[in-house]
């Protein structure tokens, strides 16, 4: 999505000169075939059993929550033995499920429906899967990623290129993080109607555990942005930007040799191919650029 977006940007906005339209979106088209295909075979696979698994816990969950939120007074005597007559019923009837060969609860496969319904959440009002908020979000950050560095066009404009504008954009960086903690605060205590509630409920920081990784992840990425930066500068925002999506082929590396995130023999050669696809998706689009004689 982020190929597909600063590509746009470059190609049919800014008008950014290449060799061949046609030649330049099939390279771009190569090379998002590619990258499909790298997060495909890295994504974990995950077993029907397990899906199961998490879709009861969820509901577990939820249902314990409910209990202490909402606590209850003890049933009167007349309720208690409403209660254990159902529940004598209730045995009874398993029983006779049991001699007639009807499978249990526990060894039944829950059918498919419930267990998308397990998995609902609700987002704006929105009631939808586990997985359709996941591709939404992925969307989302897609048309974002594409589109973090378009406001450094109308900075060359004003003779603002390279490293000057990476201060700016780490400026902007920490306004936008610090503005949404503030959103997320005031979230938390219009729920909680206290200030002490809403700074409890506000994540951990965990300075310990995570200040050295946390400070080299933070390091790492801006250092690989100051770069994409440069490259947009000389190649531009349809070829240069396109062209920094090659991280998924090093971080897909690291899951495959360093975190054994991929295991089976078959996905690990399908990676290695679709790697080999971004690639040479890639060398077409570096070959398409066109320098521009202004």
């Amino acid at each position: 999505m982020i190929v597909v977006v600063s590509f746009t940007w470059g190609i049919f906005i800014f008008h950014e000169r290449v060799k061949s339209i046609p030649g330049a979106i099939g390279a771009g088209c190569l090379l998002v075939l590619g990258l499909i295909g790298m997060s495909r075979y890295s994504a974990p696979v995950v077993s029907s059993k397990d899906a199961r698994y998490a879709a009861v816990r969820t509901t577990e969950q939820e249902e314990e929550e409910e209990e202490t939120e909402a606590p209850q007074d003890p049933p009167s005597p007349g309720l208690k033995k409403k209660m254990a007559s159902l529940e004598i019923a209730g045995v009874e009837g398993d029983m006779v499920s049991n001699r007639s060969g009807v499978a249990d609860d526990d060894s039944a496969t829950p059918s498919e429906p419930d267990n998308q319904h397990a998995s609902l959440t609700s987002v704006l009002c929105v009631r939808c899967t586990q997985r359709q908020l996941g591709i939404c979000l992925a969307a989302i950050n897609g048309v974002w990623g594409g589109s973090n560095l378009i406001p450094y066009h109308f900075a060359m404009a004003h003779g603002v290129e390279g490293l000057e504008y990476a201060i700016s954009f780490g400026a902007g960086s920490l306004l936008v993080l610090t503005g949404m903690w503030i959103l997320r605060f005031l979230y938390y205590l219009g729920r909680e109607r206290s200030l002490k509630a809403a700074y409890e409920s506000l994540p951990d920081f965990h300075f310990r555990q995570l200040g050295l990784p946390g400070t080299l992840a933070g390091a790492f990425f801006f250092i690989g942005k100051v770069f994409s930066i440069i490259a947009v500068s000389i190649l531009g925002q349809g070829v240069g930007y396109s062209l920094t999506q090659l991280s998924m082929l090093v971080s897909g590396l690291w899951g495959i040799f360093y975190y054994g995130e991929i295991t089976e023999t078959h996905r690990i050669w399908k990676w290695f191919f679709s790697a080999c696809v971004t690639i040479s998706g890639i060398l077409w689009l570096s070959y398409e650029h066109e320098k521009s004689h202004d």
